[in-house]
């Protein structure tokens, strides 16, 4: 068995060095575990940003360039790096100039899409400041996501991978930029995503600078200039742009969008799935967090799990997972930001509910019991797949196809803590009820 998993591990670096191998690799690896965008629940299954990162634009390169996911999926890439020369959190790291360098070619046309976009959003939400707060702005930075997700996923006229359009990738490369920035935010325990008051693109690039936003977790450096960046930022969340906006390139993406309706319930919906997700795993890993000293032995690898499940996805672009010491204030600032984002996406029940479930009370231990961590678990998990269900139905909905989402409890429970985690908690459950997780290590806030 170990010299099998030695020959796999010195064939898969084999190919993965050769680009011609791996392409074929990648074909017959497909056939058996088709990539995020071919899953019918694919906004369930994947998170956003990585759900649509393997698609590919005319050209032949992955929409998520050298961090696309998920890892089985990343294809080879050659590119020109630089050392940044920028004075700010990026100095002296390598930085891959051949991506600035497809994209700077439709910048122009970028930010005319970015402002078409934004008009009809702010129409569609009724909005009266048309300038953006983080909050307000991350349903409109998912289109980034959502249209190449919308344009393969739909059942009328979907394109095939590789035929999203060179704006469209570059879309998607800029305008996540507010989108990536709050996840950064969120996994520092930092409250500023929540600031209610529009922000300045200089001051919004400080803050990408501070938080470290434009730093992948493989220590490579966004390559964009600081003027730049600040410079889309005031376009997407202020609006500054003031250029002509007919474009023939515009045109023709907002022609292959078609109903611009379907598009925003498709991106609303999408979100709210995605938000969902990522709320179920901050309360049961907050709760998991919550329990006493004697709690069962199986606890600490549950937390484990559901730790690496709620911050892993969010460091395959440029965001970080907190250290130890930021985990605690970076679970409260998570479920009280996911619940702020769903309200903002509509969903006013759901945080609510959460809430009353899973909120701790002023009168309340800062420990908990095994059983009632269980239990609050269980129930908030049970909540979040009925508003999964509700919210991808309007996703295919949106998409015109005739799919009925079959998630389950185990489901969510799959998606919170991996394939053990229904198993864990019978374990904890039946630990509690037991007296034998009286002996266990005590997991520290």
């Amino acid at each position: 068995m170990e010299e099998e998993l030695k020959l796999r591990q010195v064939l898969t670096r084999h190919i993965r060095s050769n680009r011609t191998l791996l392409h074929y690799a990648l074909k017959c690896y497909s056939v058996a575990h088709p990539p995020p965008h071919r899953s019918a629940n694919m906004e369930f299954e994947a998170d956003a940003w990585n759900g649509v990162s393997s698609l590919h634009y005319r050209g032949g390169r992955m929409l998520g360039e050298d961090n696309s996911g998920p890892y089985p999926f990343r294809e080879i890439t050659h590119n020109r790096y630089e050392t940044c020369p920028f004075r700010d959190t990026r100095l002296g790291l390598p930085m891959n100039v051949t991506n600035l360098e497809l994209v700077l070619p439709y910048a122009a046309d970028a930010y005319r899409l970015t402002t078409v976009l934004r008009n009809r959003y702010i129409a569609e939400r009724n909005l009266e400041d048309t300038r953006f707060n983080l909050v307000q702005a991350y349903a409109f930075s998912k289109l980034s996501a959502s249209i190449p997700a919308f344009l393969v996923r739909r059942k009328d006229h979907p394109i095939p991978d590789g035929a999203i359009e060179p704006l469209e990738a570059a879309f998607y490369m800029l305008g996540s930029a507010p989108f990536i920035l709050i996840r950064q935010l969120i996994a520092r325990g930092d409250r500023s995503s929540l600031n209610p008051k529009p922000e300045s693109g200089e001051a919004l690039y400080g803050l990408s600078s501070q938080s470290r936003t434009l730093i992948s977790n493989r220590e490579c450096a966004c390559p964009a200039a600081p003027k730049l960046i600040a410079g889309y930022f005031d376009v997407i969340m202020n609006g500054s742009y003031r250029g002509a906006l007919e474009s023939p390139a515009v045109d023709r993406v907002l022609e292959r969008i078609g109903d611009w309706r379907q598009l925003y319930e498709y991106t609303v919906a999408a979100s709210r799935v995605d938000l969902l997700v990522l709320l179920c795993k901050a309360v049961a890993l907050r709760s998991l967090r919550q329990l006493r000293s004697d709690a069962a032995p199986c606890s600490v690898d549950v937390v484990r799990s559901v730790e690496a499940r709620l911050f892993g996805p969010l460091t395959l672009s440029y965001v970080g997972a907190p250290d130890g010491q930021q985990l605690s204030s970076a679970l409260n600032v998570a479920v009280e930001s996911f619940s702020a984002l769903l309200r903002d996406h509509g969903d006013m029940e759901t945080p609510d509910e959460i809430a009353r479930i899973a909120m701790p009370t002023a009168s309340e231990s800062p420990s908990m019991s095994t059983g009632d961590v269980v239990r609050r678990i269980r129930e908030s998990s049970a909540l979040i797949l009925r508003s999964c269900l509700r919210d991808l139905q309007l996703v295919h909905a949106a998409l015109g196809t005739s799919h009925r989402p079959a998630i389950t409890i185990d489901d969510v429970f799959r998606r919170t803590g991996g394939p053990a985690f229904a198993s864990h908690l019978d374990r904890l459950e039946a630990a509690a009820g037991s007296g034998h997780g009286r002996h266990a290590i005590a997991i520290k806030n």
